[in-house]
Order: C-alpha cells, then structure tokens, then sequence
C-alpha cells in the first residue's frame, strides 16, 4: 500500500464472467486503472479524489469524521452516491459494513470487510453475495507494511487495477478500508 513501488510480483488479471461484486453496473468489460489520491486538507476524514490515470474524475469518496460510525460515502463523478461503508461499533477487530447509498444501516450490508491483527500489515476478509449470480463469495486482501510510503502529511496515493468485469466501485471500497486500517493508530 502507498505510493511507493512494490515488490510483490503480481499476475495477470482474469477477466470475470460473470461480472464479480455488488454493484455489475461498475464492472467494465475492459481493465481499468484508477489513481486514488486522499485529499490532505479534507476536514471530513478520509476523503479521496478517484481518476483516471489521465485525471479525469471517475469517482470521489467523501468522509465524515464527526459521525460515530466515521461514515464514508463513494459518490460517481457527478456527485451522485453509490455506497456507504460504516465501521461497525462495538468489535475487538474493525469491521466495515458496506450499503447502497439510498438503503438504511437496518438493511442486509452488501459487503462486510473484517480486520485481523497481521504484524507485517493489514489483512482484511471481505465477504458478500455476488450480485450478478447471487453466490456467496469470500477472499482477503493483505497490504504490506513495507511497501508503503508516506510522503506529506500522511497523505497517500494508490494505484488500482480492475480486471474486466469487476465491480470498479467495490474494489474502490475496499482499498479506502485497507488504507483506513492501515492507518489506524
């Protein structure tokens, strides 16, 4: 995780067929490359600028510091919400609840992100109901301690790439809570 090179070697991406994630309408038949870059004087708390490599605004994430939850919400280009992802309250390890923008907490999450103590990083579990199939689907994610870099001001800036027919909103998600785990004091 960071801006820094990494030196994991890495495997082509699959594409997927059916599209994999909660939200198909983000999954793009080709890969893409999105450039997320946390807004360093965002009041809210974890905010992000999502581009292209281009820089042309594909998503933002917009945070609320002052919310007990620390209520995070991915909006498209045009400012219309997608997701909420939520901290769950009251776990020994964080968990991450992530709804559609216009549902209440009270519903079913679409995704639920779990955090494991990991001395060389951050692992998170990510389980939830593939939307285009509806099979229930789990895997984990680990960002390495090492390959991070903070370069001003905790600041950070992440590069990721989505294999075609991957739902580019979720996997936006997920790296917004591995970089909030990472960050955790």
């Amino acid at each position: 995780m960071g801006s820094s090179g990494s030196t994991m070697q890495f495997s082509a991406l699959v594409p997927q067929n059916p599209p994999l994630g909660v939200m198909p309408a983000y999954a793009q038949n080709h890969e893409v490359t999105l450039k997320l870059r946390e807004k360093s004087m965002s009041l809210s708390g974890d905010s992000f600028e999502i581009t292209d490599p281009q820089g042309r605004p594909y998503f933002s994430m917009e945070g609320n510091a002052f919310s007990i939850r620390s209520k995070k919400t991915l909006k498209q280009a045009d400012g219309r919400p997608i997701l909420n992802i939520q901290n769950k309250l009251l776990t020994i390890h964080t968990h991450y609840l992530v709804y559609k923008a216009n549902e209440s907490t009270e519903s079913e999450p679409l995704c639920v992100i779990k955090s494991h103590f990991s001395v060389t990083g951050t692992k998170i579990d990510v389980a939830f109901r593939n939307a285009a199939d509806g099979r229930e689907v789990v895997f984990d994610l680990r960002g390495s301690f090492f390959d991070r870099s903070e370069i001003l001001f905790n600041q950070q800036t992440y590069y990721l790439t989505v294999a075609p027919g991957v739902d580019a909103a979720m996997m936006v998600a997920l790296c917004v809570c591995m970089d909030e785990k990472q960050n955790e004091k």
